[in-house]
């Protein structure tokens, strides 16, 4: 059982490699989310549920990693779920998202 610090450290360390598979599969099941637009990991910030859920969407309090300064950052977000990368079952599965996981691009 890995701290999620060590987890987020090991994605951005292991670039192309299945050790940033495996991460990022360890972030999916701790309810971190990859925003495909962003290039950023997000997860709800804990215990607080969002405020407002449509079958697109859900906005509220969230913890996003911020890279560049290398922590969690709290903010208020709508997050598109067609923007959120979906976790997949398999190693072979989620090499198809390895190009999905490249550099952030976030704009603080």
């Amino acid at each position: 059982k890995c701290h999620t610090d060590l987890l987020l450290f090991l994605f951005y360390a292991w670039e192309e490699d299945t050790t940033q598979l495996v991460a990022a599969s360890l972030l999916f099941e701790r309810g971190w989310r990859y925003h495909t637009v962003d290039k950023v990991w997000l997860a709800r910030w804990p215990g607080v549920t969002p405020e407002k859920k449509t079958t697109d969407w859900e906005e509220g309090l969230y913890q996003y990693f911020d890279v560049k300064v290398w922590r969690r950052i709290p903010g208020w977000f709508r997050l598109n779920y067609v923007q959120l990368a979906e976790k997949s079952g398999t190693l072979e599965q989620e090499a198809s998202l390895q190009s999905l996981y490249s550099k952030p691009t976030w704009r603080a």
